[in-house]
């Protein structure tokens, strides 16, 4: 089987189609070191417009499922002080956020 649309909305924002592959699945974790334990869980493609998609774990309710996070290149901020605190002004997945949760984030306040 191939890709298939799972759910399609319109907003404001632009046309989102959220689509799912299974014969080859997304694979989107940027600057994703090589020493991960294991690779991003699978994931759903979120396109806007039918552009460029943005990524969406599939999430099982464990926390190892996304230990990946944790060694993204991103992250490093979170390991080189002993009470991390951020401010993010952002839109779209919260990777971010899922990200402060996986390095004990003890402050985070996030704008959308």
């Amino acid at each position: 089987m191939g890709a298939r649309v799972l759910a399609e909305r319109s907003s404001p924002l632009g046309q989102l189609t959220v689509v799912e592959s299974n014969a080859v699945p997304f694979r989107h974790a940027p600057g994703l070191s090589l020493s991960a334990p294991q690779p991003p869980p699978d994931q759903f493609a979120i396109f806007t417009d039918g552009e460029g998609f943005s990524a969406l774990n599939r999430y099982d309710g464990s926390r190892e499922t996304l230990v990946y996070v944790d060694y993204l290149t991103s992250a490093l901020p979170y390991h080189l002080t002993n009470k991390p605190r951020s401010w993010s002004w952002e839109r779209g997945p919260a990777r971010t956020c899922c990200r402060r949760c996986m390095t004990a984030q003890q402050r985070s306040t996030r704008w959308s």
